[in-house]
Parts: C-alpha cells; structure tokens; sequence
C-alpha cells in the first residue's frame, strides 16, 4: 500500500502586487509578484535564465514553470517566467493585474497562488533529498485564501476557494534544461477576509501566548497584551485599503470598511516621474519598483526612497483621515495597527500623521511581519481545530452529493 502523504497547510494572501505565503513549519514567508511574462516558444530569447544558480533560498525569485492542468485556469498547457529575480532579468515589462481587477476571477493571480505552492513542495522533496537531484513531485495541501473586505460575498469566497480544490499538474523548468513535474493536489480551501484575518498574528505569538505591546493610555505609557482592547487593522495592499474592527478576534463587520484606495496607482505615478526625472535608469513595472525599493544592495534604492518620499504624501493623508475617521469613535481603549505592504511605503508620513494629533498619539502600532501579516493570519487560523472542523463539514458534504 502506497504510503499516504501528510497534508501541508499554508495561508495564501495573493494581492493586485504580490503574493504572500506563510507555509507550516516555516520561520519567515515568501513573495512572489503577481506578474507574469508568457513564454510563446521554448527557443525564445527569453526562455532560459541567466546561469544563476537556482538554490534552495532563491527558488521562489527564479521561476520558470508551464502550468500543464488546473481547474483554475482557462488556458492551460502554458510556460510563464514568474518571480521577482526572473522578471527583472528579462528586461521586459511583465504582465501585471490590472486595477480594476477582481482576485477571485484573476488568473495572473491564481497562477502565482499555484507557483507558490510549487515553491513550497519542491523545497520539502529538496529537503528530504539533499539536491534538486530528482525527476517529480507529489504533494497535498489545505490552503487559507484572503479577498478584500470589498469583495465579501458568498459567491466570490466560494468561488475563490473553490477553483482551487482539485489536482494542478505544473512543470518547473531550470536554467540548464532540467525538468521537474510537480503534481499538486490541494484537498482543502477556504476564503478569509483580508484585514481581519490580520488579528491572529497581532493578538498572539505562534505558541498561542499573547504578544505584549507598549503604548500610551490616558496620558500613561503601559506594556498591555490587546485581548481587552478594540483594534482597527489597516491592510494597506496595491489596490485596496481595508479597515477592519475588530473586538478582540471577533470581526465588527457593520463598522468595518473597505476603499479603492491602495499603492499601486501612487506607485505608477512615481515609476512614469522617475522615469522622465532619470531615463538611463528606467523602472519597467511594479515588480520592478518593489524589488528595488526594497533592496539593500541596488544603487538606486536610496535615490527613489528619496524621490519617492514627496509624492507619497498625499494618499497617505487620505490613508489618515479614512483611519481617524473611525478611530474616533472606538474609545480610548483601542489601538490602530498598520499592516500589509502599503505599510512599509507609507510608515514615516503615517507616523506623523497619526503622532501629530495627540487623541491617536502612542497607539498606533506596525505590525512586525508587515506584508505578511495577512498571510501568517491566515496560516494561524488553518492550525486552529475550527478549520479541521470546516475541512470535515466539506467533505461529508462532497461525499453526501456522491452518493445521490
């Protein structure tokens, strides 16, 4: 009898920027862009990687992979270079989900949610192995999706969830032709909202103990865990701001809000300045900017923080004013925590904003895992018994309809 294999979970937050996993087991996430450059032919100028060594630590930067079967895409039987290193090299513009864009039907989305998890299964069979000296790979998954508060229907989470439960056949392809087949069977998903989800990563440490934080009550500077207190979550992504109320792990739905209101078209703005301020050293995508903004060798880096810094300021006061705006109201026993990526490009202004009024003044906290609090939310929420219990109820539910 074959030997049965041990489910993984992961939490997927797969944004209009990047996508961010936290897998079982692991001590940090991962990004992957939600970009894509298609590969038409395999003789093409960019069907082979630069001779980078594809490592154990880079893999999730170095992807080249054809998604051969999966019931979350339209068109299968397809190659794509995808990942932050891959992207940049080619020295094309990716394809980038647009902004209107909806990630429950998005299938740039889906195939970095699919190529993330590929990531994940290779790095367990290359750590079982000691090389990348094997030919496939089989692996089962339980994942924890997000979607905007903005797109919080029963349709859309079902749908999202849904597309990805089921068998997804993919081919990664190494630089010097080698070939990996990696069958990944995903027996379990379920769709969170964003934001919200945020909470378990800020309320409580990964052995279920509460975090501890210092901020100012009444005039007084206090070390407090925040089980007791209302938290408004601000998930900054690249193309929503979320607000979600919460009392203590407990969602407020009817004081929660979602806004068209994220990064990416600060973002653009600065790439099409830039650009026209320094033409020799252009910045082709999103991707690209954020590979660079974040860096701490690229000679640039400095250059458009600086450049950057003036322009950002106008929607972080929109940021400002939308988190005041129901801040106000929650009571003194509250605190506001800034997550998700937007909150690395907007953390200076935010402080001051925040800081410059002294109702708001020592509570607002940045959550440590920034981009990917979602994510770690999300992975914290699957090894809780309630999703066992969820993953139980589906398949008594999947078998009840086999057997009318």
């Amino acid at each position: 009898m074959a030997k049965k294999r041990k489910t993984r979970r992961g939490g997927v937050d797969a944004g209009n920027g990047e996508a961010k996993f936290w897998f079982e087991g692991a001590h940090a996430g991962i990004a992957i862009p939600t970009a894509e450059i298609e590969i038409f032919r395999n003789n093409d100028k960019f069907a082979m990687l630069a001779n980078n060594d594809v490592t154990y630590e880079n893999i999730h930067e170095r992807l080249d992979v054809t998604f051969v079967s999966s019931k979350a895409l339209e068109e299968t039987n397809r190659r794509y270079k995808i990942g932050g290193h891959t992207l940049s090299e080619n020295g094309v513009k990716p394809d980038e989900t647009e902004f209107e864009s909806k990630k429950y039907a998005s299938e740039i989305i889906a195939r970095s949610v699919l190529a993330g998890i590929l990531v994940d299964a290779l790095k367990q069979k290359h750590q079982e192995v000691g090389s990348w000296d094997f030919k496939s790979v089989k692996a089962s998954y339980d994942i924890a999706l997000a979607l905007p508060l903005m797109e919080i229907n029963p349709n859309s989470f079902s749908s999202h969830a849904l597309r990805f439960i089921g068998t997804h056949e993919m081919i990664f392809h190494f630089p010097n032709g080698q070939k990996i087949e990696v069958t990944i069977e995903i027996e379990f998903a379920s769709t969170f909202p964003e934001g919200a989800i945020a909470v378990y990563p800020i309320m409580y440490n990964l052995d279920g103990t509460y975090k501890q934080y210092t901020i100012e009550v009444n005039g007084q500077t206090i070390t407090t865990d925040l089980s007791q207190y209302k938290i408004l979550l601000t998930d900054i992504g690249a193309g929503t701001l979320d607000l979600a109320v919460m009392n203590g792990v407990n969602y407020d739905y009817n004081n929660s809000k979602s806004l068209d209101l994220g990064t990416k078209e600060d973002v653009f703005s600065i790439i099409e300045q830039w650009n026209e301020h320094d033409p020799l050293n252009k910045i082709d995508s999103l991707t690209q900017f954020t590979k660079i903004y974040s860096s701490k060798d690229d000679f640039r880096t400095e250059a458009l923080v600086n450049f950057a810094s003036p322009r950002l300021s106008a929607n972080s006061k929109k940021i400002g004013t939308e988190v005041k705006n129901i801040f106000k109201d929650l009571g003194s026993k509250s605190v506001n925590v800034f997550c998700g990526g937007g909150s690395i490009l907007y953390r200076s202004h935010l402080t001051k904003i925040m800081n410059s009024d002294s109702k708001y003044q020592g509570r607002t906290i940045f959550s440590e895992h920034d981009k990917f609090t979602n994510s770690l939310g999300l992975l914290m929420m699957m090894l809780h018994e309630a999703f066992d219990q969820m993953k139980d109820q589906y398949i008594s539910e999947v078998q009840g309809q086999g057997q009318a």
